[in-house]
């Protein structure tokens, strides 16, 4: 993590600092959604990976929060309510795909968002990175409940 600081310090980007080990990187920047993807985007190769870059502003993570459709999880099991975040809005279709999912996750689609609520632990469901990705048909980054309130925080 500290070779992602030091390099988004080096590409002009302000405040770099990561929030756990897993990629959530805190800044600022007067620099535009598409010119801070292509810098992240560069940064990420290269360090040999070819994660996606997923931005939010805080606003849109205290957002989430407000918005969240199962309450009752995020207070009782924060680690097994999930949000999967994606760059672009959902399509019809991939919202549709994924109100069929049959369970026992509960899951709300919609915009650049996917609620998931993990009744029964994360580590035991069906409902894999990989499922979500072909029933969403693009790539995303979820976070669990805990780790959203701390990103929000900043």
């Amino acid at each position: 993590m500290q070779h992602l600081r030091e390099a988004t310090a080096a590409a002009g980007l302000e405040n770099a600092r990561t929030l756990l080990a897993t990629g959530n990187l805190l800044f600022r920047s007067a620099e535009n959604k598409e010119a801070l993807h292509k810098i992240l985007a560069a940064i990420i190769t290269d360090h040999g990976l070819t994660n996606a870059v997923i931005l939010r502003h805080p606003e849109d993570l205290t957002a989430i929060l407000n918005k969240n459709p199962f309450p009752e999880a995020a207070r009782t099991r924060p680690n097994h309510m999930l949000v999967q975040f994606l760059e672009t809005p959902l399509s019809k279709d991939a919202i549709a795909a994924l109100a069929e999912h049959p369970g026992p996750e509960r899951i709300l689609a919609e915009g650049r968002e996917v609620y998931i609520d993990y009744k029964e632990g994360v580590g035991r469901s069906k409902l894999t990175p990989a499922l979500l990705e072909r029933h969403i048909g693009q790539p995303g980054t979820a976070r669990n409940w805990n780790t959203i309130s701390k990103l929000s925080e900043g």
